[in-house]
């Protein structure tokens, strides 16, 4: 049977498709290392049946400085093929936080041109709370092939994120929290400046999120979200965070309601709060 999904799914929905020989669910948590979680040893404890466990560290460039940036099409091809998830598997990505790193996951499916994936709103929270059915351990899978064929014009690096700071008919929206954004506090990572990138605007990607279970706010809600942010349809946007993750939430949120072109910034503050050569602006 053909399976086709919404990019945001509720519990509900995810249920009554368990089985589904086209479903592969992913469990894609991952944590802060202030936070002293292990994302796999909890996938182990308990995670939603049939779910397989995706490292986000190891899905990522191994050779590169940053964290978690996109590694190559061969790369994240071979990864992914591992999982048991071909180019015709929908795929639903969730996380134990509610909705935090599956969103980075999300994006990496859709830059790498696998379209057929979705995100379980409000995530292992939700899916616990509602009394649902959990499974323990790991399952065997049997590697496949999954060709990734990447989007370029979904991602962009520091000269292309400098050269739309210069572009009034574009936007560059900065996910951090409003403190970290103004330069009024350290960044958790040492080494970097404090500040934000010069003409960018700051939308915290937990005003995206609502409740107990960090669920994603209704489409009306969304919508007057980016219009207050003076976000408009025909504009070229830029998302930007810490490294690289909760800028993929604000992607999320501005892809339901209609804005297409979006981009990450990969780097993100990691990279650009590093580099000396590289402008900063304080204050709100």
């Amino acid at each position: 049977m053909t399976l086709q999904l919404d990019s945001l799914i509720e519990s509900a929905d995810l249920a009554n498709h368990l089985g589904n020989l086209n479903l592969k669910i992913i469990d894609g948590s991952w944590h802060l290392p202030k936070a002293n979680r292990d994302g796999r040893q909890e996938f182990e404890k308990e995670h939603i049946p049939g779910a397989v466990f995706l490292d986000l560290d190891e899905f990522s460039d191994q050779d590169s400085e940053l964290p978690h940036t996109l590694p190559s099409e061969e790369y994240f091809s071979s990864k992914v093929g591992e999982l048991g998830i071909d180019n015709e598997s929908w795929v639903v990505v969730y996380d134990s936080t509610g909705l935090f790193s599956a969103a980075r996951i999300w994006w990496m499916f859709r830059t790498f041109g696998h379209h057929k994936v979705s995100l379980l709103n409000g995530g292992l929270p939700k899916w616990k709370s509602e009394g649902r059915e959990l499974a323990r351990g790991s399952q065997k899978v049997d590697p496949v092939k999954f060709d990734a064929v990447l989007e370029p014009g979904l991602v962009v690096d520091w000269e292309a994120t400098k050269l739309t700071s210069q572009n009034e008919a574009a936007v560059i929206l900065d996910a951090r929290p409003a403190e970290r954004f103004a330069g009024e506090v350290q960044e958790p990572r040492p080494g970097l400046r404090s500040g934000h990138i010069p003409h960018s605007k700051n939308l915290p990607f937990m005003d995206l999120l609502e409740g107990p279970y960090r669920m994603m706010i209704s489409e009306d809600n969304l919508k007057e979200l980016f219009q207050r942010s003076e976000i408009l349809q025909n504009k070229e946007i830029v998302c930007s965070c810490g490294s690289g993750v909760t800028a993929c939430i604000l992607a999320l949120g501005l892809h339901l309601t209609g804005h297409d072109n979006v981009k990450i910034y990969d780097g993100s503050w990691t990279e650009w709060g590093a580099r000396e050569d590289l402008p900063i602006e304080t204050g709100n």
